[in-house]
């Protein structure tokens, strides 16, 4: 694996991350976060998009990788589909079908490629639980201020916009799955070399939207372009002669995540292919 690859994959595992009127009067920044928090415990099912959108340079050689995901998730149990896209320009591009489901008390994948499936059983399903991670989100924002109203599918939302502060940095790509993603496609090594690298990040600023009518999260962007510019540079001083001369530009790297159908998403069966893989370790 050159260098360049190494480092796309780096980069897409990085990313591999969130009521109240009353008498016509507009609610305060901190109670439409505590009702959305509060609304957050009573999701149980919701169908959402993905977005990471990345752009980086090195040398003459520039790398743009775009990855989308449509999901539907329940929660209780939990099981998730996902299609996921992801295009990473001259270094090519995937398709890939994600399943997830909790069973008899384990947690279990499904990765499927042109009709090839991938059955693992995992620590956890948290980095596919879109609402786990938006109340995460929402537990470490911090600075907030209101931005005024927009028009999402899902209609009318606030928009709130704050940082998620170093000290929670480490809590939020912990729920990210970047440590796992790391681990399993580069190795333990890499897994270590991050958690040096968010030790002392700064602020990740971030937005979240809060549906006006029904006072559910529905929507979060992060700009991790500072963050992840910062990181590809600690990663190629711990290379070492691997990355010797080798400069990381990043000048993009954006993630979104939009909620729908709150509580109604639609339901799916996990193909039958899907469970007769045989379980990778078994």
């Amino acid at each position: 694996m050159n260098i360049m690859k190494k480092i796309g994959v780096f980069a897409v595992a990085a990313v591999s991350v969130l009521a109240m009127a009353s008498c016509g009067a507009e609610p305060s920044v901190e109670a439409i976060l505590e009702e959305a928090q509060k609304q957050s415990q009573a999701v149980k099912s919701m169908d959402y998009t993905i977005t990471a959108d990345m752009e980086m340079k090195s040398g003459d050689e520039a790398v743009s990788m775009v990855m989308t995901g449509d999901a539907s998730c329940f929660t209780d149990p939990m099981k998730l589909k996902m299609t996921m896209n992801m295009d990473m320009g001259e270094l090519g591009s995937q398709a890939v079908d994600v399943y997830a489901e909790e069973a008899d008390g384990k947690f279990i994948t499904y990765s499927g490629v042109s009709g090839n499936w991938i059955k693992q059983e995992v620590d956890s399903l948290q980095q596919y639980d879109g609402m786990s991670n938006m109340k995460i989100y929402l537990d470490s924002a911090d600075s907030v201020k209101m931005d005024g109203e927009e028009e999402l599918q899902s209609g009318t939302a606030y928009k709130l916009s704050g940082v998620i502060s170093g000290d929670s940095i480490e809590k939020v790509i912990n729920a990210s799955g970047i440590m796992d993603s790391m681990t399993g496609q580069l190795g333990a090594e890499y897994g270590e070399m991050l958690k040096s690298m968010y030790s002392d990040m700064g602020d990740l600023p971030m937005t979240i939207w809060v549906s006006k009518k029904d006072n559910y999260p529905v929507k979060y962007k992060m700009d991790m372009t500072a963050m992840m510019s910062q990181m590809m540079n600690k990663l190629m001083e711990q290379m070492g002669d691997e990355a010797q001369g080798v400069t990381i530009e990043v000048s993009k790297m954006v993630m979104e995540m939009e909620m729908k159908n709150v509580n109604a998403a639609t339901d799916f069966e996990i193909p039958q292919e899907a469970k007769d893989a045989p379980l990778i370790g078994a």
